[in-house]
């Protein structure tokens, strides 16, 4: 099972049959979301329905592990703790009882406690469903509408809280973006696949051209 990260998703696409079936469910949930914002008094938006002319560079795919790597990336730099690659199983075999150790119990414990303060878009989210959205909203929204798990993030937090974990993850930012030998390097599978961090990279870079696009064009990110 894996985690994709869709755009522009009211755009048509000529190779799916079932598109127009898709696209009127995909409505629905956009328009859930912004019945939502508009109750609690944020701004709403409108998802764009023609293609973005913005090519990614990065997967859109990957194994729902490899997020929580990202997400346990962040919570030990926001702790101050040293970042190094887990030793031990990825947190879902940790979940159906493979062996564990101390160590990754109080990593786990930390990136729970994090999330439950429901401060952090990156974590307080679902990490399979549920969406990020063009807006500016001061903390995660939660509400029974809302699509993929009742919560709601935003994609400018997103977008800052990848900002801060960069350097720790040894990507080197200028102006508040990636430089472009970072990027060349962040494009280059190869060397990611060779890199210490390099899940936590991927995922990085993956959510990076997200939140590049979601913001600069005005399209909400679904978690699929």
């Amino acid at each position: 099972m894996s985690l994709a990260i869709q755009l522009n998703v009211l755009a048509p696409d000529p190779d799916d049959y079932e598109d127009e079936g898709r696209r009127a469910a995909l409505r629905a949930e956009l328009a859930s979301i912004n019945r939502v914002l508009s109750r609690k008094g944020y701004p709403t938006f409108d998802e764009p329905t023609i293609a973005i002319a913005a090519p990614r560079r990065a997967i859109s795919s990957f194994p729902y592990s490899y997020l929580h790597r990202l997400r346990r990336a962040y919570t030990l730099h926001f702790r101050e703790l040293e970042l190094q690659p887990p030793k031990g199983p990825p947190l879902w075999l940790r979940r159906l009882g493979f062996e564990s150790n101390d160590a990754l119990r109080k990593e786990e414990a930390l990136i729970e406690d994090l999330s439950g303060q429901m401060c952090v878009h990156l974590l307080t989210h679902s990490d399979c469903a549920g969406w990020y959205v063009p807006v500016e909203l001061p903390e995660i929204v939660f509400d029974d509408e809302l699509p993929g798990g009742g919560m709601l993030g935003s994609s400018y937090a997103l977008r800052r809280e990848l900002l801060s974990v960069a350097l720790p993850l040894e990507i080197d930012l200028q102006n508040e973006q990636p430089t472009d030998a970072a990027t060349a390097l962040l494009a280059n599978h190869e060397h990611q696949r060779g890199h210490r961090l390099g899940i936590e990279r991927l995922v990085w870079f993956s959510l990076w051209e997200a939140v590049q696009i979601s913001v600069q064009h005005g399209t909400a990110i679904a978690f699929r």
